[in-house]
């Protein structure tokens, strides 16, 4: 696969709003849970925290593979 297409794929992910509605729905649901945790519950907080890590981590590798391949059409032009 391109560079290019992976971008077209990206964009449209980034723009899909039942993903975009998912990762909220999970974004709010993992910060719920989180401050209903009690701070000696130290390694569930940390779960909690590395699962929301992870739902920023895939919207920052979209939003680069866009990045990239738009950087890449323009160089090419």
């Amino acid at each position: 696969m391109s560079t290019e297409h992976d971008a077209e794929r990206a964009h449209n992910l980034i723009k899909d709003e039942l993903l975009q509605r998912l990762f909220e729905s999970i974004r709010q649901d993992l910060c719920s849970r989180w401050s209903k945790t009690q701070p000696k519950e130290k390694d569930l907080r940390e779960d909690l925290y590395f699962e929301l890590r992870g739902i920023s981590g895939i919207e920052q590798k979209l939003q680069a593979t866009l990045d990239n391949g738009t950087f890449l059409k323009m160089r090419s032009k």
